[in-house]
């Protein structure tokens, strides 16, 4: 059985993948393995600010947070191409 192949815009697939990116950063920070940053005391945690082609991560500079970043730029870096 032959698939065609369907013609994709690219800034699709980038929502996609940035979408992907900030539900990983959200699912490691529920899990408590990064920590987040919280501008008002006992507002919601933020953990990251995503912008057109910027990111900007927050946490606390301690050698298992930038592990599990690492682990999840490494990883959207395969889905993103």
């Amino acid at each position: 059985m032959a698939y065609a192949k369907v013609a994709c815009c690219p800034h699709i697939s980038l929502i996609f993948c940035a979408n992907a990116l900030s539900k990983l950063i959200n699912y490691v920070m529920n899990h408590q393995r990064i920590s987040g940053f919280h501008f008002i005391k006992g507002g919601a945690m933020i953990s990251h600010f995503m912008f057109a082609d910027d990111l900007l991560i927050m946490g606390r500079a301690k050698a298992q947070e930038l592990h599990w970043l690492t682990l999840i730029l490494k990883s959207y870096s395969k889905i993103s191409g």
